[in-house]
């Protein structure tokens, strides 16, 4: 056997050098976290071949996180953020090793990794074998430094080291997959299923699924079943029957077209001889029309000869009247009464506009003057109603109330001038009072704008401390961390005290005064202070401000303060703060009547009455009208500033209300100079009005007394002829203009209707020949027409009908040419066809019907029987054939697993694997194993009996097997997938399980009880059907192949077990002869130490870990410890 002899760990997470030896049984133990795991999975890193650390840990945890960079860099835990602690962080070398010794050859060989390791936490890893020899002497270090070898100094060493060594040599690997296959053969040409187990083994789990067990770990089948031919071959005859099925489908779908084709044509015909009949009846129509206008020509030129012998007739008579006309007219014209009617009629004309304008001008002065009167009234009412009682206001009322009562007949009496002045002096005071109310407006709005800002510092608990207060305080805070280098507390006096009473607030903050504000600062910084406040009071003009001597006060004053002082309402956190307030108003005490006062030396009341020096007054209330002492002080400083900020506002609104009413008047016109004077001169003119109405009247009565009679008969006179030469002119210009109107009606008709009706016919003859050829209208066309045309019909009659029955004709023949269209179209797109879809012959569908119809598809039905042949032996050879082997290799291992098994006895119980056909499936296993399949000849699944006894499992293995379908969707290729997965498999026929027998023969399967029983029961089965699967797969019971590796670990073995079952565990470890190696925690070491070859125990001090092996006899008993 290739037995494991010694493991060498370098810096391996807590292991810094480490070897352990290591015999046939060994029993690991030691505390939790001593580092047990760690070397179970050195002893995985190696013998698995696999740096992904996946099964690092997994006894402790399933979901365990380690990996390979954490155990060579001995990972510590996170860091606080995103990174880890490490045990390691420069340049290293880490080595876990493995010596074996071969105990047939009696030889040694050793294998393992080593890996180069970077400050950046990254690393580079080789695997090493060296054939024929163990460790050298110096494990790997280098004898001169103490370091160990990295990967090319191991190189030069191992060359060096083994040159001198005949028949050893040694090789590096760099990749997991070579190494793996390397050391398959190094072990003994074991299985790859040894590392399989060997990771089951390792967490010590128990079987959660028998069933999955032994198929996995148990059962090795070689033949892997590949149905891809027999999947091509069903495919192609399945393919063929569908071409064959496709083929008809498309001789079905060119019938169908060819169909609609002959439909078409039909409907066709019957359209172009409803259209010519409707062109046709079309061209003798216009033909009429052409007749009909050459009619009318004639007619009209007629109807001109005689309206031209009218005219000539009216014209003679028309002169005659316009020579007897100017006669009478000039008669009346040379007549003298005339001619003085026409001067009077002037005259009186001329004084009534005169006299009109006069009086309009008087009127529009006085509507001037109360349009001002009104306007400005309005604007001086609104003013007073605002509360402006200024005089000019009220001497504005009375002027204009009397300009907007002025009356024409008081106009002329009216001193314009004067009032023209008055209203420029009152519109000056309107302005003037804008103005006022504008930079009065500016003000408050300013106030408002200090006293939001003052309201949102003390919010934020910023008090408006004086300006020498504050530059103090901020000039000492900057000069004193200057020359300290650290922040030096200046605190106000009042930010360190508080008022818990309002009652005596006033007379506090009144009483203080000024004092409240002077700054408080440590004993210790207090000379460098007043030396800055003395070098900045020029340049900031600093004065006012003090600074409290805090150490002086402190060795001079112990006086306590007296009873009902007003220092009894001062508190303060502040002991320096506090004492100050003492110092001041220890001594003044409070009075609750002014009587009192004179009973002490200093007293005051608390409405502000101080008794000081013999002297009694009230302070001033400015003092204390803004409170500063203490937190509740901002409170009340915000609540009288708000009041404030809101009276303020509405004093702002007021004002704004006042400014648009005074803006108002501002820009309203006011009477001006300028128009007084124009008004009093037109009102001069309108003095002479009373003369001219007396003139008018004068002339209006020398114009009555005049005699019209006789001008009054020439006048009708002249009348009557004027009227009868208008009718004689009108009827001579109504006789020329029906002239006029019947040659423009002569010139379209020749110029346009009869050209146009031409042309159309022209156009219909040209129409018809390009549409229909002569011959078709000799026999087809013109015969027609003659015989529709000889019904008594009218041609648009004719043209009406047949244009409604071509458009029904139309419909149907575009709707057969659309089918048509669409089925030659869905023909292409469904076959790939490259067929002119709008030709309108259907030569190319007719020879497509041929060619399919009588060639492909008797061909199709020839290849489809050749096919099936086919297919079916590919099923015969390939699934079945494979499957039925497999099943009889599975069953020869298990029964060789049995036989294994028949030796070993856990107590009184013994094990054997079970396999049987899943009921599910039975008719498949049935038909997979029946010995129908064999004969003489071989297989022979085609005859004719073993076709009719599973004619139905057959073809449902065929449809599961086989996807037909290309546009198949993902579901149904994954459903398809499975299938090939499922079915190709031998376990799909067979249920695998493990039955126990007890002493009394009575039998359980374990894959029933599995879930039923205790930790320890359960744990049983797994062991015994772990070790019989390691013996298997290491073949320890095949003589002369059994020189392998037998190397089984099983991480917290025994957990939960009884001592008995430990010792018959360990003992049936020896019986399957496997090399063990177990951990398991020290609460199990007097079950397990006495019956193992060797005891390792694993500590840890601060740092590091290490490894002692023990004496069963003489048990540290630090271990036992809890």
């Amino acid at each position: 056997m290739k037995k494991l002899r010694r493991m060498l760990l370098i810096y391996w997470h807590n292991y810094t050098k480490e070897v352990l030896e290591f015999d046939t049984i060994n029993f690991l133990t030691g505390k939790t976290a001593a580092g047990k795991s760690t070397i179970i999975d050195a002893l995985q890193l190696v013998l698995l071949g696999d740096t992904s650390g996946s099964f690092f840990n997994k006894a402790a945890n399933q979901k365990s996180t380690r990996t390979l960079k954490s155990y060579l860099f001995g990972e510590k835990g996170d860091d606080g953020d995103t990174g880890f602690r490490y045990l390691r962080d420069g340049r290293f070398t880490s080595y876990v090793v493995f010596e074996f010794e071969d105990t047939d050859r009696k030889r040694m060989f050793t294998t393992g990794i080593v890996c180069d390791c970077y400050k950046d936490q990254s690393f580079d890893y080789k695997w090493f074998i060296i054939h024929n020899n163990g460790f050298p002497t110096n494990l790997f270090i280098d004898e001169k430094s103490r370091i160990p070898y990295d990967i090319r100094s191991l190189r030069a060493f191992l060359s060096e080291w083994l040159s001198s060594k005949k028949g050893t040599e040694f090789e590096f690997i760099d990749t997991n997959k070579r190494y793996q296959e390397i050391t398959l053969a190094k072990f003994g040409q074991v299985k790859e299923k040894y590392r399989t187990l060997l990771k089951k083994a390792v967490p010590f789990s128990p079987i959660a699924d028998i069933e999955q067990f032994i198929t996995e770990s148990i059962c090795e089948v070689k033949n892997k079943i590949d149905i891809e031919q027999m999947q091509s071959d069903i495919r192609q005859y399945k393919s063929l029957e569908q071409d064959a099925l496709n083929t008809q489908e498309r001789i079905k779908r060119l019938k169908e077209i060819g169909q609609i084709n002959m439909d078409y044509e039909g409907e066709k015909e019957k359209y172009n001889q409803q259209n010519y009949i409707y062109i046709r009846a079309g061209k003798a129509e216009a033909e009429q029309q052409e007749h009909e206008y050459k009619v009318n020509i004639q007619e009209k030129e007629s109807l001109i000869q005689q309206h031209q012998v009218e005219m000539e007739k009216v014209k003679k008579e028309l002169e005659l009247k316009r020579q007897e006309h100017e006669r009478l007219t000039n008669e009346y014209y040379t007549s003298n009464i005339t001619k003085q009617e026409k001067d009077l009629k002037n005259r009186l004309e001329s004084i009534k506009l005169k006299i009109e304008n006069m009086e309009k001008q008087i009127e529009m002065a006085v509507d001037g003057i109360n349009r001002y009167g009104k306007e400005w009234l309005i604007n001086f009412q609104n003013l007073k109603k605002c509360g402006f009682q200024e005089e000019f206001v009220e001497e504005g009322l009375i002027l204009f109330e009397n300009m907007k009562a002025l009356n024409e007949k008081e106009a002329h009496k009216y001193p314009f001038i004067m009032v023209a002045l008055q209203c420029e002096t009152l519109k000056t005071e309107v302005t003037n009072l804008q103005s006022e109310l504008r930079r009065r407006g500016e003000q408050l709005k300013q106030d408002i704008a200090e006293l939001d800002r003052k309201i949102s510092d003390l919010k934020n608990g910023i008090k408006p401390y004086p300006y020498e207060v504050t530059v103090l305080k901020r000039t000492l805070e900057e000069k004193l961390f200057h020359i300290h280098k650290k922040a030096v507390s200046v605190t106000i006096l009042a930010d360190l005290l508080e008022i818990p009473k309002p009652r005596w607030r006033n007379a506090i903050e009144g009483y203080l005064d000024k004092q409240k504000f002077y700054l408080m600062i440590p004993e210790q910084y207090y000379q460098d202070s007043l030396r800055i406040y003395n070098q900045e009071k020029q340049d900031k003009k600093l004065y006012d401000a003090g600074l409290i001597d805090i150490g002086r006060l402190r060795k001079n004053f112990s006086k306590p303060i007296m009873r009902c002082s007003l220092a009894e309402e001062i508190v303060a956190d502040n002991d320096d703060a506090k004492l100050y307030s003492d110092y001041l108003i220890g001594g003044v005490i409070k009075c609750d009547h002014v009587d009192e006062l004179r009973n002490h030396k200093v007293a005051i009341t608390d409405e502000c009455m101080l008794y000081k020096g013999y002297v009694s007054r009230r302070i001033d209330p400015a003092r204390y009208a803004n409170p500063f002492i203490g937190r509740k002080s901002l409170e009340v400083l915000i609540k009288q500033m708000t009041e404030d900020l809101e009276k303020q506002r509405v004093l702002y609104e007021q004002l704004i209300n006042q400014h648009r009413i005074v803006s108002q008047a501002a820009s309203t016109r006011i009477f001006s100079s300028y128009e007084a004077e124009q008004y009093e001169k037109l009102l001069e003119e309108g003095k002479q009005l009373p003369e001219w109405k007396e003139h008018f009247q004068e002339l209006q009565k020398e114009y009555d007394s005049l005699d019209f009679l006789y001008l009054e008969k020439m006048k009708k006179l002249i009348e009557s002829y004027k009227v009868s030469i208008d009718q004689k002119d009108n009827m001579w210009h109504s006789l020329d203009k029906k002239n006029a109107e019947l040659a423009i009606e002569i010139k379209a008709l020749n110029q346009d209707k009869l050209p146009e009706v031409i042309a159309r016919i022209t156009h219909i003859q040209k129409e018809i020949q390009e549409k229909f050829t002569d011959n078709w209208i000799v026999k087809t066309g013109e015969p027609r027409f003659l015989q529709e045309s000889i019904s008594n019909r009218t041609m648009e009659s004719l043209r009406s009908g047949f244009y409604s029955a071509m458009h029904q004709t139309e419909i149907k023949r575009n709707r057969l040419r659309s089918e048509r269209t669409t089925k030659r179209s869905g023909y292409n797109g469904d076959y790939k066809m490259p067929y002119d879809i709008e030709a309108e012959s259907n030569q190319e569908f007719d020879k497509e019907l041929h060619n399919l119809e009588d060639i492909r598809l008797p061909d199709y039905i020839e290849k489809i029987k050749d096919s099936k042949v086919k297919a079916y032996d590919q099923f015969r050879d390939d699934f079945i054939a494979k499957l039925k082997s497999n099943i009889e290799t599975v069953t020869e291992q298990i029964n060789e697993l049995n036989a294994s098994l028949k030796q070993s006895v856990f107590g009184t119980d013994t094990y054997r694997f079970e396999k049987k056909p899943r009921p599910e499936y039975r008719d498949y296993y049935d038909m997979i194993m029946d010995p129908l399949l064999m004969d003489t000849g071989g297989w022979n699944i085609a005859s004719q009996s073993f076709n009719e006894k599973y004619q139905k499992e057959i073809s449902e293995l065929f449809q599961l097997l086989i996807l037909n379908d290309t546009n198949v969707s993902a579901e149904r290729r994954s459903e398809y997938e499975r299938n090939i997965k499922k079915f190709t498999d031998y376990k799909t026929y067979l249920i695998f399980d493990l039955v126990v027998t007890d002493e009394q023969g009575e039998e359980q399967r374990l894959s029933k009880t599995l879930l039923k029983k205790s930790g320890g029961e359960t744990q049983i089965p797994f062991y015994i059907a772990l070790l019989a699967s390691f013996s298997q797969v290491c073949r320890i019971r095949s003589k002369g192949q059994n020189n392998t590796i037998r190397i089984i670990i099983l991480d917290e073995a025994f957990s939960k077990m009884d001592g008995e079952r430990i010792q018959e565990s360990i003992r049936l470890l020896r019986r399957f002869q496997l090399q063990a190696i177990f951990s398991a925690p020290p609460d199990k070491i007097p079950d397990i130490a006495p019956l193992v070859d060797r005891n390792i125990a694993v500590y840890k001090d601060s740092r590091h870990s290490f490894t002692r092996n023990f004496d069963p006899k003489e048990i540290d008993e630090s271990l036992l410890e809890e």
